[in-house]
């Protein structure tokens, strides 16, 4: 699944504000015969997720983009694509929003301009329980075991 997807930094923006605030975001288009998704968000406080089979995609697609011609087959790469570029440089043509609804949920809306028409997707991402204990063994200890390989690389960079 998502193990051996590395961690994106994307900057997002809150449904009511201007300000952009940073996430780590794992995606997994899967484009085998299940032409699904799975999909990890976290601020480093809250961890979400969010994962489609085909069936989940073919209706999704129906409801937010009925006039819009996306075959199953691009799908999970086109949701890919969200997630790739927004970090270094925000474009005009696409826009990541999110919100949370409640406690449990956060919601992230992307719009991406495709010819004349707009490409829109709803990421419905339900909080997981135990996010502290995820950040530690998914996100802090991975981190931490390449910085110990790597211990005089700080050092050595900084001197010069």
């Amino acid at each position: 699944g998502l193990q051996g997807c590395l961690w994106r930094s994307v900057l997002m923006r809150p449904h009511d504000s201007q300000d952009s605030q940073m996430f780590y975001v794992k995606f997994q288009p899967d484009t085998g015969k299940n032409r699904g998704y799975s999909l990890i968000v976290t601020d480093l406080v809250s961890v979400w997720q969010n994962t489609a089979d085909r069936r989940t995609l073919v209706s999704l697609n129906l409801t937010y983009n009925p006039q819009l011609d996306v075959s199953l087959e691009m799908l999970p790469m086109l949701l890919n694509e969200c997630f790739e570029d927004l970090s270094s440089s925000q474009q005009a043509s696409e826009t990541l929003v999110f919100r949370t609804d409640d406690s449990h949920t956060l919601l992230i809306d992307y719009k991406k301009k495709m010819s004349l028409l707009n490409f829109l997707w709803q990421f419905k991402c339900e909080k997981i329980d135990q996010s502290a204990l995820f950040l530690r063994d998914f996100f802090i200890r991975p981190l931490l075991a390449v910085v110990s390989l790597h211990p005089q690389s700080s050092s050595s960079s900084s001197s010069s």
